[in-house]
């Protein structure tokens, strides 16, 4: 909900990081924008409004159909996303190998593996660790940066031929 209720005036776009209070915690946060986010939110006008949501759309939606509306994003991406198990019985719920956590994960291990500190990897995303996380300092922001910039491009999808 952090994401989908995110506002211009939440992202510095010239340090490359966002700042928002956490709903679950109440915790002021900072955490890095990848280098696809920046290049997205850049090729986007900022609304007159600096309170103006980044994704009115999914803003708008009721919580419980984010889930669908992700995947109908990674659908139209072109990013496989194969069923891992079918609603039973009309019991439970189908669930996709990728869901928007998947992102989150994928991003601290991509940190992680990339040799970054462990305690970088968890201010990156923004993961809790035992105790209350001290407050950002100048040396942490550049280091989030450049943690942030070890997580992989996302694939683009090939221009058809002409």
């Amino acid at each position: 909900m952090d994401v989908v209720t995110l506002r211009w005036a939440s992202l510095d776009l010239e340090n490359g990081v966002c700042f928002f209070r956490q709903r679950k915690t109440g915790k002021e946060t900072m955490i890095g924008l990848h280098t696809d986010s920046l290049d997205w939110v850049l090729d986007r006008s900022a609304p007159e409004s600096p309170d103006a949501y980044v994704f009115p759309t999914l803003a708008l939606l009721p919580k419980a159909r984010l889930s669908e509306a992700f995947s109908r994003l990674i659908d139209s991406a072109g990013i496989p996303n194969p069923l891992i198990r079918e609603r039973n019985s009309g019991k439970g719920r189908s669930l996709k190998a990728l869901g928007f956590h998947s992102f989150r994960h994928g991003a601290a291990t991509a940190v992680f593996n990339a040799a970054a500190l462990k305690e970088i990897t968890r201010r990156v995303t923004n993961h809790a660790a035992g105790g209350v996380l001290d407050r950002y300092i100048h040396e942490d922001l550049e280091a989030i940066r450049a943690a942030t910039q070890l997580i992989p491009r996302l694939p683009k999808p090939e221009s058809p031929q002409k």
